[in-house]
């Protein structure tokens, strides 16, 4: 008995039953996570009053809202550094602009819903698998990534302690 190859057609435009299966639950559960969000955001923003908004920036002043915005851009730019020193150290090759964009939106997310360490992870396996980069490449990224995230921390924060040690 001879075992026929699939057809070209089904066994390139449809993924297996089970993999279906996932990409609905997938897109439900994002749904859901999508409204509760917004529900959340809708609660939070009900208590905040434009005019207390638009008077806590002009209070702040215009250079130093610009230096809240240079320092963020900078924060990130170092977050996405630790991504691209993993992907270095692990010999990942990957365009700089998918590099930036999983550093982003990891760290952006899994500093939102916390559990970085599930949370990166599953971002950035949603991203790089996309390219072919196995899971376990993927995890060794996220470790080294997140360990030097904490290195940092700790060097800012010793730096912090050392320059107002007497505060």
């Amino acid at each position: 008995m001879t075992e026929r190859a699939p057809s070209p057609k089904s066994s390139a435009v449809e993924p297996p039953k089970e993999r279906q299966g996932m990409n609905i639950f997938g897109a439900v559960a994002s749904v859901i996570l999508f409204g509760a969000a917004l529900y959340v955001l809708y609660r939070v923003a009900g208590e905040v009053k434009p005019d207390d908004v638009i008077a806590a920036f002009h209070k702040a002043g215009r250079e130093q809202i610009g230096l809240a915005v240079v320092f963020t851009l900078l924060s990130y730019l170092f977050l996405t550094g630790y991504d691209a020193l993993a992907m270095r150290q692990l010999a990942i090759k990957a365009h700089v602009a998918r590099v930036a964009f999983a550093s982003f939106t990891s760290y952006a997310i899994s500093f939102t819903l916390g559990f970085p360490w599930l949370t990166a992870g599953a971002v950035r396996y949603w991203i790089y698998s996309a390219t072919g980069i196995s899971s376990s490449k993927v995890a060794s990224l996220t470790l080294i990534a997140g360990m030097t995230f904490i290195l940092g921390m700790a060097a800012v924060f010793g730096i912090g302690l050392i320059w107002q040690a007497e505060a």
